[in-house]
Order: structure tokens, then sequence, then C-alpha cells
């Protein structure tokens, strides 16, 4: 509240930060981040492109009713979906 002491812990968050980035694990970790977030973006998408393909579109909402009234198992669906997709 009073502002006390906030440029010593700037200071030691700062130290802190540049160490840590020195250090192997630093690097692991951020091409870690980096490919995680890579395939991140592909799902995404490639979720969006395969709700928008025409066939997938039309067939979509009764698939999934289908397979919330248990008429049809998820893989199966999921297959008929990617071959529609896929053509």
């Amino acid at each position: 509240l009073k502002r006390d002491g906030l440029d010593a812990v700037w200071r030691s968050i700062e130290d802190f930060r540049k160490a840590a980035e020195t250090g192997a694990e630093f690097a692991k970790r951020r091409a870690q981040q980096a490919n995680t977030w890579l395939w991140s973006e592909i799902r995404e998408g490639l979720t969006a492109a395969f709700r928008a393909h025409p066939a997938v579109a039309k067939a979509l909402p009764e698939t999934e009713q289908r397979v919330a009234a248990g008429e049809i198992n998820p893989a199966a669906a999921a297959r008929d979906l990617l071959r529609r997709f896929q053509t």
C-alpha cells in the first residue's frame, strides 16, 4: 500500500528471471512450450477446417445426436466424419 520495498522485490524478480534464462532447463521448457503452441494452432486450424467442410457440416448435427443417443459409437462416427472430410 505504501510502495515500500517494491524496487527490491522487482530486482529480486529480475535476478531470478536472468538466472532462470541462463540455464539449459529454461531453454528446454521454452522449446517444449513452442512445440505445444505449434500443435495447438494445428489442432485449432484443423478443427475449424473440419467443421467448415460442407459434407462434415451437413452430417455433424445428426451424427452428434446419434452418438449422444447411443445409436452409433463415437469411434465409428469419427471414422465416418473423417472419411467425409477426406473426400
